[in-house]
């Protein structure tokens, strides 16, 4: 009948269909439910389908439950679990509730953390699965930027299900344990990671102070990050981790150029009392290792098993990974930046090693991808930042603001590409560089050229090759072997003679060593701290007669996307301990060079204009009611001394939150208080003039609305002043 049809649906459908269609019949219906025919069917299928035993609602409602609790999102699909243990999404629950576990939660420690979740509710098996999920920074910035995000996920999880276990990463082990300590859930942890084999070591050097204190705060844990910044010897550091711990070690490499550095400090910082291993040729015979330190590149394997230095490429290759990587007690990654590569993250998440380190001058990612570095190592156990490093060089960090003359002839601002050719082929722009490099030869300094591209870096070899005695190139595509030739010659040039290395910035970015390089030539903008930070830690390293360090920064003030690149350096400069070069006794020595944030600029800002006696121009894109009042407050004295006051300002309103009748209004406002009120097609610079002299410039709006991480700089400069006022006002 309906009503039967309505309330029991399957059980009408069966009897119909057992009534109608004989058993092979039915057979072949329910084998094209899966669309193929079994012929191995149990030929009355209906027999044996009515002879299992019916589930009841509530062992329905209880593997619904255990089956929807695998979402990460907490999102109840089914609507059929209990009201009072269900997650309410409009909740935030910071909170774990003891009743959730019934009995002991129970913790096996090994390559992953494993929580069995056969005695868990499924809200506290959600918080667990929390802890290694966060949000997807590509996800947002898409979508900020109304781009698809098709195959982005809102969320970026690390944890999986598996056979009945809730495996997260082991960094997040700290984290789990203080929410079950804070909330007292009782909890057992069974230790299955391995110890590896133990071996011989000693340290052979002494660590100063600080590297000391990293040592003893990375050796009380079994994982995290050593965050110290270039030259303060974070490779002896972990020297000293492997003679304390005396466990087989595997040291995973992300760039080739480190493996050099690793095998000098480990024959120079340890002494290994172990036998060399023996290994068999392909022909059968038996050879002795030439040391107890072996090597994973490519397709050479020299691997003892002892301490062995690996790239991380071919740890994990064509999906399989390293046969010896279950050997080893402890595994240091140095760069450890680059752990939320996929490579990395598999050889991590795969190794059961009971030590697990991380070593990186820059362990903070630009792409928001930092929490993956810190759930496979675990937190930043030590920090020693690159403005300490800087204060206890004790010599001065200098930055060299060059401002150059190249435009884009296109209409509009370029595409990232078109930009960066601009530059890398303006004949001026390069005759800059090449004579800035000359002057610093002539000095008898020791620069380095950095460049983005290796035509770039080519083009610059041939126009300096020979000035200085001794001329290097080293580029990304160049052979090992020729790489480690040049390395070899670097660091043998004789004190008395001059040198220049022209390089790739990805090459001498990470690891590269030569200490008796004192100043850095940015031929190409970059951008973030990070970066800036590698770049200008090749200058961090001590060497006798080095009495300053300088970077010569080019400022392509006239190409927007430079331009704000600019304003980021700024940020980075002042965070490492840098301060600008300038000659100037107005403000006494301790101003001298500062790069000023939106709290810090105003006091010497307004003193500047106050002291103007010939002309004041102002650049700024965007305007403010309360700053335009204050300056003309501060400025009409002067304006009545017979000073001179241009205002430059977007010709149109670009701002698209900005009202157009407001703006307006500001406009008319600095028209009747006197300014030489001058509107600019797509302005973009933001800087401030006084007697064609003093130059602030930066990402601040002087007339407008600032931002937290806005800087500017203060320099006295009257080159760069003429040069940005001929451009300013054509």
């Amino acid at each position: 009948c309906k009503k039967e049809l309505m309330e029991r649906p399957v059980a009408v459908f069966f009897r119909q269909i057992s009534g109608r269609f004989l058993p092979a019949d039915i057979g072949r219906f329910l084998s094209s439910l899966f669309g193929h025919f079994h012929p191995t069917l149990t030929p009355d299928q209906m027999a044996i389908l009515f002879s299992k035993p019916k589930l009841s609602v509530e062992q329905i409602n209880r593997l619904i439950q255990q089956w929807t609790a695998d979402s990460v999102l907490n999102i109840d699909q089914t609507g059929l679990l209990s009201t009072a243990k269900r997650d309410r999404p409009w909740i935030h629950y910071d909170r774990w509730y003891c009743e959730d576990v019934h009995g002991t939660m129970q913790i096996t420690l090994s390559n992953l953390i494993y929580v069995d979740s056969v005695n868990l509710e499924p809200r506290i098996q959600n918080q667990i699965r929390k802890l290694a999920a966060f949000s997807n920074p590509v996800f947002y910035k898409n979508q900020a930027m109304n781009l698809s995000n098709f195959g982005q996920s809102r969320y970026i999880y690390l944890g999986e299900d598996v056979n009945g276990y809730i495996a997260i990463p082991r960094g997040l082990m700290g984290a789990l344990l203080d929410q079950l300590k804070e909330f007292k859930i009782p909890y057992h942890i069974d230790d299955q990671r391995r110890i590896g084999k133990p071996i011989h070591v000693k340290f052979n050097g002494t660590l100063k102070d600080n590297q000391k204190h990293a040592a003893n705060e990375m050796l009380s844990f079994d994982n995290g990050i050593l965050s110290a910044a270039t030259a303060f010897g974070k490779t002896v550091v972990c020297c000293d981790l492997m003679a304390e711990k005396r466990v087989s070690t595997l040291i995973i490499l992300e760039s080739s150029s480190l493996i050099i550095q690793w095998e000098k400090a480990i024959n120079r910082f340890l002494i290994v009392d172990e036998e060399i291993p023996e290994y068999k040729t392909k022909s059968g015979r038996l050879r002795k290792r030439k040391s107890v330190v072996g090597i994973l590149q490519g397709q050479k394997d020299t691997t003892n098993g002892i301490i062995d230095i690996a790239m991380a490429g071919s740890v994990f290759r064509k999906k399989q990974t390293f046969s010896r990587l279950q050997d080893y007690g402890m595994i240091i990654v140095d760069e450890c930046h680059h752990a939320a590569s996929e490579t990395i993250q598999r050889i991590l998440r795969e190794s059961a090693a009971k030590y697990v380190y991380g070593a990186s001058a820059t362990p903070v990612r630009e792409d928001g991808l930092t929490k993956i570095n810190y759930m496979l190592i675990g937190p930043i156990r030590f920090i020693f930042s690159a403005k300490e490093r800087a204060a206890e060089q004790g010599i001065d960090h200098i930055v060299i603001p060059r401002f150059t003359r190249t435009v884009s002839l296109r209409i509009g601002n370029p595409k990232i590409n078109e930009a960066y050719e601009i530059i890398r082929d303006s004949k001026n722009r390069n005759n800059q560089i090449v004579s800035d490099t000359k002057k610093c030869i002539d000095e008898n300094r020791s620069p380095a050229i950095l460049t983005k591209y290796k035509e770039h870096a080519h083009f610059l070899y041939q126009q300096l090759n020979g000035y200085a005695d001794h001329t290097f190139l080293l580029l990304g595509d160049m052979p090992a072997k020729e790489k480690r030739y040049a390395y070899q010659n670097i660091n043998e040039v004789p004190a008395d003679d001059t040198m220049l290395l022209i390089a790739t910035g990805k090459l001498v970015g990470e690891g590269f060593d030569c200490p008796r390089l004192d100043t850095l030539i940015m031929a190409t903008p970059v951008a973030g701290k990070s970066v800036v930070e590698q770049y200008a830690g090749r200058l961090n390293r001590d060497c006798p007669g080095k009495q300053n360090v300088m970077v010569y920064d080019y400022i392509d003030s006239h190409i927007p996307v430079f331009d704000r690149m600019y304003g980021k350096r700024l940020r980075a400069y002042k965070h490492i301990g840098y301060h600008i070069y300038q000659n100037d006794s107005k403000l006494g020595k301790k101003n001298h060079g500062f790069i000023f944030d939106m709290d810090s600029y105003q006091e010497t800002y307004f003193q500047d204009l106050i002291n103007a006696n010939k002309e004041i121009v102002i650049s700024s894109p965007e305007l403010s009611s309360r700053k335009i009042s204050k300056l003309i407050q501060t400025l009409k004295p002067l304006q009545e001394n017979g000073v001179s006051i241009i205002i430059l300002t977007w010709k149109t309103n670009y701002g698209i939150m900005e009202n157009n009748e407001a703006r307006m209004y500001l406009l008319d406002e600095l028209r009747s208080s006197g300014f030489d009120l001058r509107l600019v097609d797509g302005l973009t610079e933001h800087f401030s003039i006084i007697d064609k002299e003093i130059l602030w410039y930066g990402s601040i709006n002087f007339l407008g609305k600032e931002d937290a991480e806005d800087n500017v700089m203060r320099v006295i400069n009257p080159e760069a002043a003429e040069e940005l006022l001929e451009s300013a006002l054509k």
